[in-house]
């Protein structure tokens, strides 16, 4: 037989914890509890309290194994612990989590955006309404010369000119003026 199990069950004195925790040379470290043994012969045991992990016997005793999982702020709880972000802030503050994301310098961006935005917006609409006069304004004096051509005689004229007597058209339109 090369290798042979060996559980060793021991404890501390023959006091119990009640007893020993109310003396100088109690054995217990910081976040462990005492254990009463269970042997029948006295004595008790330190066990880590829930959540922590070292050894209760030697410092500094049970330790957290995530205190050093937050980026910024960390509140220490029994056994546990809560991340967060300072004000401003975004994310869950943990290190293997999102972490803190400092608040985006962007507003100054934001407005400078908004400045263009708004003098492209009103040169557009500069530019569309002077474009909408001089079409209107076009379209008006379009209208007016039709009109002087009919009041004139201007389709009289244009049938004289397209026929073989160009001449003698001419001088039978009278054109007012």
């Amino acid at each position: 037989m090369d290798n042979v199990p060996i559980v060793v069950d021991w404890a501390i004195g023959n006091l119990s914890c009640v007893e020993a925790q109310k003396r100088n040379d109690y054995a217990c470290l910081e976040n462990s509890q005492c254990v009463d043994s269970d042997t029948g012969l006295g004595g008790y045991r330190n066990n880590c309290k829930s959540g922590y992990e070292g050894n209760p016997y030697i410092g500094p005793g049970c330790q957290d194994p995530n205190a050093n999982s937050c980026e910024q702020i960390c509140i220490n709880t029994p056994g546990s612990y809560n991340c967060s972000c300072p004000e401003g802030y975004t994310g869950d503050g943990r290190k293997n989590g999102r972490g803190c994301n400092a608040p985006s310098s962007n507003s100054e961006f934001q407005w400078i955006k908004v400045s263009v935005g708004m003098g492209v917006g009103f040169m557009s609409l500069v530019v569309g309404t002077t474009w909408l006069y001089f079409s209107i304004k076009k379209r008006k004096l379009i209208k007016l010369r039709e009109k002087f051509f009919q009041q004139n005689g201007g389709l009289l004229l244009k049938r004289g000119i397209s026929s073989d007597e160009g001449g003698v058209v001419l001088a039978q339109v009278n054109v007012k003026f």
